[in-house]
């Protein structure tokens, strides 16, 4: 599917709808063909923290469940890195107070 066409346009935003994501605003750098999302959520509060996106520029060259396989494997840790990072960035890149 040509990937300027409208229904490839469509069908991208519907799975990116579908994970809770905004379509890009621009056109697409990479002449990708296939694409894969991923939504990442916080394992305590559920609340989304993340998306990661695989694209090739070949049909069918993503292994889908593999890549699933190795995110399910490290969903906890990712979500503890992140949640960590965002406490660090807190004690060190306050946001600045107004007067």
């Amino acid at each position: 599917m040509d990937p300027t066409s409208p229904d490839f346009v469509a069908a991208m935003n519907a799975c990116l709808e579908k994970e809770g994501c905004l379509h890009p605003d621009g056109a697409l750098s990479m002449p990708s063909r296939h694409y894969y999302a991923r939504a990442f959520s916080d394992n305590e509060s559920g609340q989304r923290i993340g998306i990661v996106v695989y694209e090739s520029t070949e049909v069918s060259v993503l292994n889908v469940a593999g890549i699933d396989h190795v995110l399910d494997g490290q969903m906890l840790d990712v979500t503890r890195l992140i949640r960590h990072r965002g406490i660090l960035d807190q004690e060190f890149n306050p946001d600045p107070v107004e007067d």
